[in-house]
């Protein structure tokens, strides 16, 4: 996997690991050491949805994995 740390902004799709999990998710605003992102969550047996209710938190940036296309 490619470590973004140092190229994350604002509106990048990413992946996030949350409790041993990888959720996909936009990127909201970075901070020198965490990413706040909006996560989707799983829709079926190989899609993601947005929730009804938006899921956001801080990510350590070492829990932000992956760079993704939209």
């Amino acid at each position: 996997m490619v470590r973004p740390n140092a190229f994350l902004k604002t509106n990048d799709y990413v992946v996030a690991q949350y409790e041993g999990e990888f959720f996909p998710g936009i990127v909201l605003d970075v901070s020198p050491r965490a990413a706040y992102v909006r996560t989707m969550v799983k829709s079926g047996p190989s899609g993601w949805k947005w929730p009804d209710e938006e899921d956001e938190l801080w990510y350590d940036l070492d829990k932000v994995v992956e760079h993704i296309k939209p």
